[in-house]
């Protein structure tokens, strides 16, 4: 057996959609050019249209709802998928109906029968865009995508002036509670038991100060006693909110480690991979919500040795755009974390919520 990634569904679309259209066009000429057109070898050409249009969309149809349920998709993409679907199944029956009515009423062929046809004809030319949207906006499907190298792809979140100053800002900000935070690296809870990491320390300290690139505001920290990982691993988080709330897969690719086998879970649902987690859920939020606004609260870190947890409350708010539907849950966030070559790297997360209740904000 031939192994098809993802599936066959890509192979009989095609055939399809070509003799959909084609069997449309025709039945327009039947009309226009009665006269001209309605000879043996035109209409056997229309009877073999319908007979193989009509074993090609049902192998399409059936294909196409093995990938429907098979597919990895997140939200937005799984209300695209069943749009198209919907349009699928719509076509497909009035072809089919069509098909029938072309044997079983042969006198009303030119009539009934060929009106179905261009009916048809319209509607797989919607299902086809709807499909290929589901392709070429929601990557479903794909199973990797091309980096985007070169100098005219890339871009900045702000001026470069702007950007230096936050940077010198935190680092200052850095170099001043270095001296309230050595005691605390030193103890076996951080893991840090010799001299030996002070340069990886320093490595830290200088990517911690480029998470304003993000938003992450580390003048909060001004007054806050914390070793240099706790900073580091709250500007990785801040960073990701940033992410989740503009649709930007960049903090992620940039803080994620992107290892086989790597899940990331979210009530119920989960994306296999890195890229997958980017390209099927981060990005399709610009498109699907008018606004995203996510919240991590009472964050939690724990150490040991060269892996780290921490834990989060949740509030996110948003609307989505299609339906206008507004929402707003609350929950919890789990990230994993582990040091690779000095610097921190989520290695996995898990969040859970659920419709916000005023009551519970007091429980905590």
């Amino acid at each position: 057996m031939i192994d098809i990634i993802p599936n066959w569904h890509p192979v009989f679309v095609h055939f399809t959609v070509a003799l959909l259209i084609i069997g449309g066009i025709l039945q327009l000429i039947l009309w226009l050019f009665k006269e001209k057109t309605h000879t043996p070898s035109v209409l056997a050409a229309q009877k073999w249209l319908v007979i193989l249009g009509s074993l090609a969309i049902l192998a399409t149809l059936a294909t196409g709802l093995q990938a429907y349920y098979s597919v990895n998709h997140d939200t937005p993409s799984h209300l695209a998928m069943t749009d198209h679907r919907n349009w699928a199944l719509a076509t497909g029956a009035v072809f089919l109906i069509g098909s029938a009515l072309y044997y079983f009423l042969p006198n009303r062929r030119q009539t009934l029968s060929g009106t179905l046809f261009v009916v048809a004809f319209l509607l797989v030319s919607v299902t086809a865009f709807k499909g290929g949207e589901l392709v070429y906006r929601y990557g479903l499907g794909v199973m990797s995508m091309p980096e985007v190298t070169g100098e005219g792809h890339s871009h900045s979140h702000g001026e470069e002036e702007k950007k230096q100053e936050t940077e010198e800002q935190s680092s200052s900000i850095t170099n001043d509670e270095h001296a309230h935070s050595k005691s605390e690296q030193e103890s076996p809870q951080q893991g840090h038991h010799d001299d030996g990491h002070e340069h990886e320390a320093s490595e830290q300290k200088t990517a911690a100060s480029s998470h304003g690139d993000y938003g992450y505001d580390h003048s909060a920290n001004q007054t806050e006693t914390a070793s240099e990982d706790t900073i580091y691993i709250k500007g990785i988080i801040a960073d990701i909110k940033y992410g989740w709330e503009n649709g930007d897969g960049t903090p992620f690719r940039k803080h994620f480690l992107d290892y086989k086998g790597a899940r990331y879970v979210e009530s119920g649902g989960q994306n296999d991979g890195l890229n997958d987690l980017v390209t099927h859920h981060v990005e399709p939020e610009k498109d699907a919500l008018e606004y995203l606004s996510l919240n991590f609260l009472k964050i939690e870190i724990n150490f040991e040795n060269d892996f780290a947890w921490a834990v989060a409350d949740t509030r996110v708010k948003g609307k989505v755009r299609k339906s206008g539907r507004e929402f707003d849950k609350s929950g919890y966030q789990t990230f994993l974390f582990r040091k690779v070559e000095g610097l921190w790297k989520v290695v996995h997360t898990h969040s859970s919520s659920r419709d916000y209740r005023p009551k519970e904000a007091h429980s905590h």
